[in-house]
Parts: C-alpha cells; sequence; structure tokens
C-alpha cells in the first residue's frame, strides 16, 4: 500500500513555487522552466555565417597576389628593422647604396649580419654561401617573376651625388648613398680613397638626423629585375617610379594590382600608386627626396 507522499507529486507553478499534488490533478505547463541563457539554432547559425565570413576574408588576403603583397611588405619591415640596427651600431648613419672602393659592398651586404644575428656570428668564409641562403629570403619579392639563387627585388632611394656633400634636408635626391672613385673626388681629399679602400667605414654615411620628415622619405622599394642580384652593384639603387613601372611593364593586373610597396626611412611600409610617391596628384609627398618641401 503506498504511502500519502507516493501518491503526491511535485507540480512547478509559474512563480517557482513547488506544491504537492495527487497524480490525477498534475497539469504539464510547457512553459513553467524558462532557461533564458539557452543556445538557440538560431545563434548556431549566426555562429557559422561569421566564422564563414572570417574564413572567406582571411583566404582572400592572405592568397594569390594580396598574400604576395603581405609577405613583401613584411619583408621591407624586417629590412627597416636591419637598417635601424645598423644605424645604431654606426652613429646614426644610414648603409650606403653601394660602395665601390677596395672591396665591393651594397646595402643588402651591410644588412645581412642584422637579420639574424646568431646565424652572422656562427658563418665563416666556408659557410657564407649557407648564410646568404638563409637570409635571402628577406631580399625577394614573392611577386617577382625573377627568382632565384642570389636574386634580389629591392633597391635604394639613389642619391645624385652631383648634389655634393654634405647632404642637407633640401636635397632633391634620396637617401642612397654611392661612393667609387668619381664621387669620392667631391671630397677633395686626395687620400680618402686610397684609406677608404683598406678601411670602407672612413666614407662619410647619410646621418639619419639630416631626414627631418623620415614618414615622407624612401628607404627602400622594389626593382624588379633579371639583374637585380645580392651583393651586385647593379640594381642597387633606383632613383624615380618611372624607372620602376618601366622594369614590370606597366603590369597593372598582376604585380601588386599596379602598385609598389615602399619602406620609408623611419621603418614603416605603405603600397602606393606611381602617382602617391612624386607628388603628381597634388596631395602626396614626394617620397624620392629628402627635401622636406616638396
Amino acid at each position: 500500500m503506498k504511502t500519502k507522499m507516493e501518491n503526491r507529486s511535485w507540480k512547478i507553478v509559474g512563480t517557482g513555487v513547488a506544491k504537492f499534488h495527487s497524480p490525477s490533478s498534475i497539469h504539464y505547463r510547457p512553459h513553467a522552466f524558462h532557461c533564458r541563457g539557452s543556445f538557440s539554432m538560431w545563434d548556431l547559425l549566426a555562429v557559422i555565417v561569421v566564422l564563414l565570413i572570417l574564413g572567406a576574408w582571411f583566404g582572400f588576403t592572405h592568397t594569390g597576389e594580396r598574400g604576395r603583397i603581405t609577405q613583401c611588405a613584411s619583408n621591407l619591415e624586417a629590412l627597416g628593422r636591419a637598417t635601424q640596427s645598423f644605424a645604431n651600431e654606426h652613429q646614426d648613419g644610414l648603409p650606403e647604396a653601394c660602395v665601390r672602393v677596395g672591396k665591393l659592398e651594397t646595402w643588402d651586404t651591410a644588412l645581412m649580419p642584422y637579420l639574424d644575428p646568431a646565424l652572422a656570428k656562427a658563418k665563416s668564409v666556408y659557410d657564407k654561401r649557407r648564410f646568404v641562403a638563409a637570409v635571402q629570403k628577406y631580399f625577394v619579392c614573392p611577386s617577382d617573376p625573377f627568382q632565384g639563387l642570389n636574386h634580389r627585388s629591392y633597391a635604394m632611394a639613389g642619391r645624385n651625388m652631383r648634389f655634393g656633400w654634405p647632404p642637407t634636408s633640401h636635397d632633391e635626391t634620396g637617401v642612397g648613398v654611392v661612393w667609387d672613385k668619381n664621387t669620392i673626388s667631391i671630397l677633395h681629399d686626395d687620400g680618402l680613397e686610397e684609406n677608404a679602400a683598406s678601411n670602407p667605414d672612413l666614407l662619410p654615411r647619410m646621418k639619419q638626423s639630416v631626414l627631418l620628415d623620415p614618414a615622407h622619405t624612401l628607404l627602400l622599394t622594389e626593382l624588379i629585375d633579371p639583374g637585380n642580384g645580392l651583393e651586385r652593384p647593379g640594381g642597387s639603387v633606383i632613383f624615380s617610379v618611372g624607372a620602376q613601372q618601366k622594369m614590370v611593364n606597366g603590369d597593372d593586373r598582376h604585380f601588386h594590382f599596379g602598385k609598389f610597396i615602399y619602406l620609408m626611412t623611419d621603418g614603416h611600409v605603405k603600397l602606393l600608386k606611381k602617382s602617391q610617391t612624386d607628388g603628381s596628384d597634388g596631395v602626396s609627398a614626394n617620397i624620392w627626396t629628402i627635401n622636406t618641401g616638396d
């Protein structure tokens, strides 16, 4: 025989108060339990849609030419950090675009030890090839069709040495200094060439302090040329966006969608159209010169 307790069951009322009722008097109220924190089907669909949109965006921006642009910009940012490290150890001086006095040296040669300091310390005459191969990835734009061993995709904004020395913040030319027999002659020092042949550090460098507007002063950019190679003087400098555009035959559809990536001397990069680099659009600054007034 059941007890009175067994003949009763719980009934949940809307007020949340539980009372005893007999089985025959129970009325089920499906909305009596209301969980406000439940995860509905619509919520799940919304999450799925957001994930699909994010996945499509990631794939769109990290594949194809957009992905190559991202990697190219990353390369130039790394070269910008290496340039700053070089300047910190050379009295605020930027590396020369090219030195052809005694031992040949180009700007990429100067920056290599700062791209992988640990490997640079371990390298010797016998493993230089391995060292260069390890750091070459920083010097090649993924959109460059001329990729290969010891290839280089970038060049320094060249300085027209006819502006003389020392440079000023009003010179209408770039930062990439080239020292050879002819350009050394502008210093009027007969013994400098002979002394610099054994000690290139005697040659003066472009100082960062001269650059009053580093955010709008070009340091490095792409120069797409089959003859542009690591540690080679050819292709180490570039003087205008016209020469840069000519090298890709005006291919606006494939190479960076008609734009180029520019590393400024303050270390940041920009993806710009041709007209945005030389002031021809009437709005942008001429980044090809150190002149703060253009």
